[in-house]
């Protein structure tokens, strides 16, 4: 069996170099705080808070006050099941 033989690949840019590819723009490398300024500080609840709120399910007008008050009362007289 003949072996291939893989040469070591060159790459264009070498690592830590501030070159870019044209047209694009760098963040930062990483070392400053000042490059994380455009992470977002939110909590995992308050993510989920934010987007319940933009749901238009559970905006006011979404609940309909006369169908929920018989739903209800189906269910307590077990004449629906629950979904």
């Amino acid at each position: 069996m003949k072996l291939k033989r893989i040469r070591n690949v060159v790459k264009d840019i070498p690592r830590g170099s501030y070159r870019v590819a044209e047209g694009a723009s760098v963040l930062g490398d990483g070392r400053d705080p000042a490059d994380f300024v455009h992470v977002a500080k939110a909590t995992p609840l308050e993510t989920k808070r934010k987007e319940l709120m933009a749901d238009p399910q559970y905006q006011a007008g979404a609940i309909n006050p006369g169908r929920e008050k018989s739903t209800s009362r189906k269910r307590a007289d077990k004449e629906t099941k629950p979904i």
